[in-house]
């Protein structure tokens, strides 16, 4: 059975504090923009249900111009689904390392966690969480339940005080984002697995998963 890794040393009972996620993973290495390098040879997709490569995402943020910012999408409007809010409730830290991570590697100085305001109990781990660290370029922001929510373009649309509904694209968000700034949008499970990148490597990544599928044959005679 293959050890957990994004609820390593979770029992059930609450959110693991700093001090008890610093023990069980260990601290941040120093990132640089080298770890898109990484993340891109992990092969680390978008958990958010489109499976985008996450290096494209980080490069495309990174290459833009003036202020950028990173979009936490919690926001999970498809019934059912509890994930994301789950990590945020049990693992916030891992989350904020991989958010913080990403700031760093696209240059961003604010992150937002957009998150249901149904989730009490997740709405406050992760408040505990930014504060614990001191972090005042974390904002924490309850969005409505509702499907449309997850949808990056509504999501930013609502943020800024508009309608909860998506916008014509292109621009994408990682040209003209939250406040028309680069913003790269991710959701938690995405940026729990970066930060887990950041700290074991693109080998130890890809010793949990599917193998690849072999390529088609190229010509009749290799068919038996």
């Amino acid at each position: 059975m293959t050890p957990p890794r994004l609820l390593r040393g979770i029992d059930g009972q609450g959110a693991l504090s700093l001090t008890e996620h610093g023990a069980i993973h260990g601290p941040m290495p120093e990132t640089s923009t080298e770890l898109i390098d990484v993340v891109e040879r992990a092969g680390l997709r978008g958990r958010g249900g489109a499976s985008f490569p996450t290096a494209i995402k980080l490069r495309a943020v990174a290459a833009g111009r003036g202020r950028r910012s990173v979009l936490v999408n919690a926001a999970e409007g498809e019934p059912m689904s509890a994930k994301d809010r789950t990590l945020l409730r049990l693992a916030p830290h891992l989350v904020l390392d991989g958010a913080l991570a990403a700031a760093e590697i696209v240059g961003a100085a604010r992150v937002v966690v957009a998150m249901p305001e149904t989730s009490a109990e997740a709405l406050v781990a992760v408040r505990d969480a930014v504060s614990e660290r001191g972090a005042r370029n974390i904002a924490v922001e309850p969005v409505p339940v509702a499907y449309l929510a997850g949808e990056e373009s509504a999501l930013i649309r609502h943020l800024e005080g508009g309608p909860l509904k998506p916008t014509v694209v292109p621009p994408r968000p990682a040209q003209r984002g939250l406040r028309g700034r680069p913003t790269l949008v991710q959701n938690p499970e995405t940026l729990a697995h970066l930060a887990l990148v950041a700290r074991h490597g693109a080998d130890w990544f890809r010793q949990v998963g599917t193998p690849p599928i072999p390529a088609p044959p190229s010509s009749p005679s290799q068919v038996r």
